[in-house]
């Protein structure tokens, strides 16, 4: 009691910051072997013999790696198994890596790659998703007819029909690009085989239970013969999943060819090259209101880019379908979303899996409708703006939690005093000559929590105390830099009423912890700390039974567990024991003080033919106002504040949520004014960070950040996950700022210069 809610520093916080934390590249393992990839380089053809000899000759090489040493199945996948760990026969994509040499130097690709000689013949590549999806593309993979890799509907009501009785309608179409995850550390592994068949990974693994059985499938081992343990990560926001499994199959495969230790980090140009990207969408909308702005219909199409792999493109394109018609309650919406394979890097896991793109739309479509009727556009999303017991695009009535759209509208327009401002910076812009012009912008967004239908949702925790007092607790979720260990920990902490320095928390080990299914969705809060709290909670019913007896010989009455000491309710401390104490009672008495805890999420339904029914169990609501100006000479937009108001259900520790929330608003100022990672036939122009441009601190607003606690039955003591909703409403915020400065409306990502510059929308 008293832990949970406070501001407690982070665990894991001064070993990074006195830079002691131990990352992938700080191990060094004595004999080890660098593992080497060379990649295609062209996006599409037949490959029809790779000749390795001359690479076999360089001195230190101990092992050139092909398709042909896999002893597995050659390709893996989450979802659908396509990715091959080494190509056979079909290069797909730029990425796709071609051999794997295994030496005693650190040769670079490029040395690498004069030594090899492919033979292979160029297909016909396709990098429109549009072009791909026509019946006469060529298939880049033979078992996907039509190069589809995912569709998904929702239809509630008829609202094609509708659209037609509707006294005003507008289409309108938005676009967002690809986009990398560019996390500081890069993507590093190291394997050694255990000396009884198996192999032993540590790496940069987002999702350890995940990569362990793509790594096991490739090598034709059991899930017990592969461990993969987890040391501190440098930053993932998704993108260390299937590219680590890449890196994971290639070592261990060296290890256990070798018998040597083995281990491989990309450089940041294979990384960009190599690794999957955010989906890029095109999106089409149509929407049907009323004089009021209130809107009856929404059609909405969309088309996905999955790039050469399936990835996790069906479940972040499934999250776009439910949530494409946006947080409001529409009679009738009929949204249709199709998925194609092209020869562009393949596209996955990104920091809100699918939501960003859809919001810019849905956002900035809700601000041209209050463009059309000449009404306000905090007004038009306060019409329509989902309330307890309303209604979702699936058919799902809001109940169980607290719907929270409008009050996280009216908090954000309140302490950004949006309305002044609206006024203020619309005088100014028509009242003056100068080139520098201001706006401010609304974005709202809901999200359902944890996975819902996308997958089982479960997790698991341990936590044991030990004869001293001490306690120590692991979990199958992953730390990732977003600060689940530390939300763990004052879970358990609180529970058990002791200080958080008493708990020490295990790093993630495939072999100690459960399987929790993978760190996404914005789960860990949820799923973890749920599972944490249910370990937490037997431990205290088994040393409750203990303290009983030793107070007055019963084993009933509720009892207090705070700072360190356990006493009846409505008695005093003094008349307790303390933490110590009862431990020592409970070890005396040969019981179990390890527990396992187990959260399995409440029932959901889906029905996939329709695209109607309750897919999450519950939801988070957000807004972010922005304020910008833009120098209409170069195009420049300078975000000079953004108010961000989160419906957290509870913040375990509010430090950390707010570092989230800003970390969520920075990479969303990426997304919207200036990452791309330019294409140009399917190669990527953009191979390091001094051409793909992420926010410094000097693109970083000033972000007023405002926590919304409606306690949420279903979280642990209340609480939700903010990790992706931070990041999914920021561009929409921005663009609708940006549109508000310069009357003209820009529905492309990102607005960089010259897209600002050059900008003729109509107002």
């Amino acid at each position: 009691m008293g832990v949970v809610g406070s501001r407690i520093k982070r665990i894991d916080g001064k070993a990074k910051v006195m830079a002691t934390a131990t990352y992938t590249e700080d191990i060094r393992l004595p004999n080890a072997l660098y593992v080497l990839p060379v990649f295609a380089g062209i996006p599409h053809a037949k490959v029809t013999n790779i000749d390795t000899s001359a690479m076999c000759s360089l001195p230190g090489v101990h092992e050139v790696l092909t398709w042909r040493d896999v002893p597995g199945e050659l390709c893996f996948g989450a979802i659908r198994q396509d990715q091959p760990l080494l190509v056979k026969d079909r290069i797909r994509c730029v990425g796709d890596p071609i051999v794997v040499v295994v030496s005693e130097h650190k040769y670079t690709e490029k040395e690498l790659r004069e030594r090899i000689s492919l033979t292979y013949e160029d297909l016909p590549p396709l990098f429109d998703p549009e072009e791909a999806l026509k019946p006469d593309a060529i298939q880049i993979h033979a078992s996907y007819p039509n190069n589809i890799s995912a569709t998904h509907k929702v239809i509630k009501g008829n609202a094609v029909a509708e659209l037609k009785r509707c006294k005003h309608v507008i289409e309108r179409s938005y676009g967002t690009q690809l986009v990398e995850h560019a996390y500081l550390e890069l993507e590093s592994v190291f394997a050694r085989s255990d000396n009884n068949g198996g192999v032993v990974l540590v790496g940069s693994f987002q999702n350890p239970f995940t990569a362990r059985k793509s790594i096991a499938r490739v090598l034709g081992l059991t899930l017990a013969q592969v461990r993969i343990i987890q040391p501190e990560i440098g930053g993932s926001f998704g993108g260390k999943d299937d590219v680590m499994h890449y890196l994971g199959g290639w070592c261990a495969l060296a290890a256990l060819k070798t018998g040597r230790p083995a281990r491989c980090q990309l450089t940041r140009e294979q990384s960009l090259l190599h690794s999957y990207k955010r989906h890029p969408y095109k999106m089409f909308y149509r929407a049907g209101f009323n004089d009021e702005g209130r809107v009856h219909a929404m059609e909405i199409k969309i088309i996905a880019d999955s790039g050469a792999y399936t990835s996790k493109t069906p479940t972040a394109t499934w999250r776009s379908a439910v949530h494409a018609a946006g947080p409001y309650d529409i009679e009738h919406v009929h949204i249709s979303l199709t998925a194609a394979y092209t020869n562009n890097p393949y596209t996955g896991s990104m920091r809100g899996f699918g939501s960003p793109q859809i919001t810019f739309a849905y956002e900035s479509l809700m601000d041209e409708i209050a463009v059309e009727l000449g009404k306000d556009p905090f007004r038009i999303r306060k019409i329509n703006a989902l309330k307890n017991g309303g209604k979702t695009a699936t058919g799902q009535y809001l109940k169980g939690h607290q719907v929270s759209l409008n009050e996280v509208l009216d908090k954000a327009a309140k302490a950004s005093e949006y309305f002044k401002k609206e006024k203020e910076y619309r005088r100014d812009n028509s009242n003056n000559f100068n080139h520098i012009k201001k706006g401010i912008g609304i974005g709202v967004s809901y999200r359902g929590v944890s996975l819902g239908a996308e997958g089982v949702d479960a997790a698991g925790c341990i936590v044991e105390v030990q004869s001293d007092g001490s306690v120590t607790v692991t979990t199958g979720l992953s730390e990732m830099g977003q600060g689940l260990k530390t939300i763990v920990v004052q879970i358990v902490a609180d529970e058990l009423g002791i200080g958080v320095e008493r708990i020490k928390y295990i790093p993630l080990d495939t072999s100690l912890a459960p399987d929790s299914g993978p760190t996404v969705a914005s789960r860990g809060t949820l799923v973890a700390g749920n599972a944490a709290l249910a370990a937490a909670t037997k431990l205290k019913r088994i040393i409750g039974e203990v303290v009983h007896q030793y107070i007055d010989g019963t084993t009933s009455g509720e009892l207090i567990f705070v700072n360190n000491c356990i006493y009846r309710k409505g008695s005093s401390p003094d008349k307790g024991v303390s933490f110590d104490t009862a431990i020592k009672l409970a070890y005396a008495k040969g019981l179990p003080l390890l527990a396992s805890g187990w959260f399995s999420a409440p029932p959901i339904t889906w029905d996939d033919e329709l695209g109607q029914g309750a897919p999450f169990f519950s939801y988070t609501y957000g807004c972010q106002i922005a304020e910008v100006e833009v120098d209409e000479l170069t195009g420049k937009v300078n975000v000079k504040k953004v108010t961000a108001c989160h419906d957290v259900g509870r913040a375990i520790n509010p430090d950390g949520t707010v570092g989230q929330i800003i970390g969520g608003v920075t990479m969303g100022v990426g997304y919207a004014l200036l990452e791309d990672i330019g294409l140009v036939e399917g190669k990527i122009a953009n191979k390091n960070l001094d051409r793909y441009l992420i926010p410094t601190s000097l693109d970083v607003p000033t972000v007023e950040v405002l926590l919304v606690e409606n306690f949420d039955p279903d979280g642990p003591m209340g609480a939700k996950g903010i990790g992706e909703p931070a990041t999914e409403v920021t561009a929409a915020a921005i663009a609708n700022a940006v549109y508000a400065a310069t009357g003209r409306r820009m529905r492309c990502l990102p607005l960089d210069l010259e897209t600002v510059f050059l900008s003729g929308g109509k107002r």
